[in-house]
């Protein structure tokens, strides 16, 4: 049998939409495809001032706020603690809490850093 694969590429700035078209047009056949851009000018990690971070390495064990498991932050700073020799997935924690509660966590003591894009 001679299968015809039809190739898809999505992109879309909501994560949501993008998983949800991903996983239906991924049954119906396709070979789905997924980008996203961003420049670095607009993402933010954040840490308290009064806290031990001099480099981004030294978020090794700790949790990082995030406001999407696929936000572009959370990717971007993924690669920028790979490049320091930190795994983002073994060595840190991208916890997801609300947006407006992002702040909050750290201040709780929920999260160590915040990694988020600016309003």
């Amino acid at each position: 049998m001679n299968e015809q694969h039809h190739h898809i590429l999505v992109v879309d700035d909501d994560s949501r939409l993008r998983d949800l078209l991903t996983r239906y047009l991924g049954e119906q056949g396709f070979d789905v495809k997924i980008i996203t851009a961003t420049h670095g000018g607009c993402l933010r990690l954040l840490v308290p001032t009064a806290g031990a971070f001099e480099t981004i390495a030294d978020l090794k064990g700790k949790v990082i706020a995030v406001s999407d498991q696929n936000s572009p932050a959370k990717n971007f700073f993924a690669i920028d603690l790979r490049k320091a020799g930190v795994d983002p997935v073994t060595d840190v924690e991208f916890r997801q809490f609300p947006g407006p509660l992002l702040r909050a966590a750290v201040e709780k003591g929920e999260a160590h850093a915040i990694a988020d894009s600016d309003p």
